[in-house]
């Protein structure tokens, strides 16, 4: 296997530890519309769901198993009490359950309720696939390819990826 973690992180303001020194936004409740705003925050977004999409295209899959599946109250989630979940995200985030297979449709969707922090899963291909999402927006990607195709357009869209073993294994 192969394994990366993909993050909007700069490694070169990482310490000898592995400490990233320099003061970022982490996560989707720093949305404030002052120091990072909604668009600025869904082109990072963006870049997350679409690596997980190229290294799907470079492996040839089109479904993911849920597994660890926890959910979380959206009613609580947001900036300023602002629901920001699409009709077909809040649907999805209703009907999800352990060890469901998810559709190529659905998993940007299954992406980014995890990434705002609606719900948590690890999402895999048999043995062959995975991405586990960390806190502070880290996301790590296990392959048995070495998708060089899809390391590369993540690259060309700004985000960092780094060899790196799952710390959610």
């Amino acid at each position: 296997m192969y394994y990366w973690r993909v993050t909007k992180y700069n490694p070169l303001y990482r310490s000898e530890k592995d400490v990233y020194l320099k003061d970022e936004w982490t996560s989707f409740s720093d949305v404030d519309g002052i120091n990072l705003t909604m668009d600025e925050y869904l082109l990072t977004e963006n870049a997350y769901v679409n690596a997980v999409f190229y290294f799907m295209s470079d492996m040839g899959i089109t479904t993911l198993e849920i597994s660890d599946l926890e959910k979380y109250d959206l009613e609580e989630i947001g900036q300023s009490g602002q629901i920001l979940y699409p009709n077909e995200m809040i649907s999805l985030f209703n009907s999800i359950h352990e060890r469901d297979i998810i559709s190529i449709k659905n998993i940007g969707h299954v992406c980014r309720l995890v990434l705002r922090e609606a719900l948590w899963c690890k999402l895999k291909y048999q043995h062959s696939f995975f991405v586990h999402f960390g806190f502070d927006y880290y996301m790590y990607i296990g392959c048995s390819l070495k998708c060089d195709k899809a390391i590369e357009k993540i690259i060309k869209s700004g985000l960092f990826v780094e060899p790196c073993e799952s710390p959610y294994s």
